[in-house]
């Protein structure tokens, strides 16, 4: 068929056989199917709304992906999350990062100490990064929110051990972390910085290392949840409990951060001490 000649009817006969049985893998075909029809639009290949989109579409015609995913997982007893690192054994896994001269192990650094998604630190920008208020602005495109079907801009506050790695990286192109193997300035494969995370002799994945600081937030400290939520770039509660968090909470998020940063990356410099920084939060 002819890309003017394709409609949602079409798009949704060819997800349907695998879309209860590889739910997740079907709604990433639907994605790029998407991605497709918007180009042909721009390009003037056709006309109309676009027949692989989600929202105010298909989202009425099939179950959430997410939910049959879930529903899946719990049939076949298949449950268990993303490979993590005990929180114990993360300042050993920066150890041994900081050993690999690689793009992609500084990438994981900041990803770690950040509690970024893959996708978001693979694709920093220079842009997108305030030095003089140590902040990472990741643009609503590139943030994938639970929960959310139009995510916004998200605002990260970064530790002075990431604002170092950073700042190491040489300013050449578009990406902080171009990727060590391509033959023009691209960001990494999704995979690369699990696999600096083998190489440095742990099992985990960069989702596996969020779980790691949440667990080491909610066991250590004694943070809110929503503004450890918040680091994770989680939604908070219903849309009327949102309603109520507007603000970025961008300092209470840059405490808990530099405490993660301090515990797995003590600066090398710094004399040992006695920590100075109080992460009990002030009762309501």
């Amino acid at each position: 068929m002819k890309l003017h000649e394709i409609e949602t009817e079409h798009v949704l006969t060819a997800l349907k056989p695998s879309w209860h049985v590889k739910p997740i893998t079907a709604d990433r075909t639907r994605q790029r199917l998407e991605r497709i029809f918007d180009a042909a639009k721009a390009l003037k290949l056709r006309t109309g709304e676009n027949p692989a989109a989600w929202r105010g579409n298909l989202k009425h015609l099939l179950p959430s992906a997410r939910k049959l995913n879930r529903k899946k997982r719990e049939v076949t007893g298949r449950t268990k999350g993303h490979p993590s690192v005990p929180y114990a054994k993360a300042p050993a896994l920066m150890v041994e990062l900081s050993h690999d001269i690689g793009n992609s192990a500084r990438c994981t650094e900041v990803g770690i100490l950040t509690a970024a998604r893959s996708q978001e630190v693979r694709l920093m920008e220079w842009s997108e990064i305030d030095f003089a208020r140590k902040r990472w602005l990741i643009p609503a495109a590139k943030m994938k929110i639970k929960g959310e079907d139009n995510p916004k801009d998200h605002l990260v506050p970064l530790s002075d051990q990431a604002i170092d790695i950073i700042k190491s990286m040489p300013r050449v192109g578009r990406y902080v972390f171009p990727s060590d193997h391509a033959d023009q300035h691209q960001p990494f494969f999704a995979n690369a910085l699990a696999n600096s995370i083998k190489r440095a002799g742990f099992k985990a994945t960069m989702h596996g290392m969020r779980s790691t600081f949440r667990t080491w937030a909610g066991d250590t400290t004694q943070i809110p949840w929503e503004v450890l939520e918040h680091c994770l770039a989680h939604r908070v509660g219903d849309e009327t409990e949102a309603a109520y968090w507007r603000g970025d909470m961008i300092e209470r998020r840059r405490k808990v951060l530099q405490a993660w940063a301090d515990f797995i990356l003590p600066k090398r410099k710094a004399k040992a001490r006695k920590p100075t920084l109080s992460l009990v939060e002030p009762a309501a």
